[in-house]
């Protein structure tokens, strides 16, 4: 939640690997977008990033929240 630039998210989705996936979320839908830029970048296809508010998101299910 609140992934900002994505860093963590990238890294999280390289540990679980294509197996697994990863959601970062942000309010803010410019941040999102480079976060999706600096994912397909990297090569990194198992990592979304979504615009949404902590503070009312509803989804999931989800395994681990960071």
């Amino acid at each position: 939640m609140g992934s900002g630039g994505g860093h963590v998210g990238l890294d999280l989705a390289r540990i679980v690997g294509p197996a697994g996936s990863v959601t970062g979320t942000d309010f803010d839908p410019r941040i999102v977008e480079l976060a999706r830029q600096d994912a397909q970048h990297a090569g990194v296809g198992n990592v979304d990033y979504q615009v949404a508010d902590a503070r009312v998101f509803d989804g999931g299910p989800y395994d681990l929240i960071y």
